[in-house]
């Protein structure tokens, strides 16, 4: 790539110092910018990171869900332990007071 860009800049009129300047400006900028592009290995390093960050998410979940499901069925019982305290304080408020 060297020779034909330096080639190329000499055929439009450049002198060939300046040629070689902007060719090794163009070379070390390619450089700098190759070493931050991700290549295959980075991108499946990154998919099995996302893997198992996935995995350990969906564990804290199932956890999280199963928390929340004992506290709903706690919370039942209660609701239907005092609605069925309060048909039977009616009922009996009823047989004592309400048949006279």
């Amino acid at each position: 790539m060297k020779a034909d860009t330096l080639l190329a800049l000499e055929k439009a009129g450049l002198p060939p110092v300046q040629a070689r300047t902007i060719v090794e400006a163009m070379e070390t900028e390619v450089v700098a910018h190759i070493a931050a592009l991700a290549t295959k290995s980075d991108l499946a390093e990154l998919r099995l990171a996302t893997k198992v960050d996935m995995a350990e998410l969906r564990g804290h979940l199932e956890v999280k869900i199963e928390s929340v499901k004992s506290d709903l069925v706690r919370w039942v019982f209660v609701c239907i332990l005092g609605q069925t305290a309060a048909v039977l304080a009616w009922a009996t408020f009823y047989v004592n007071h309400g048949a006279r």
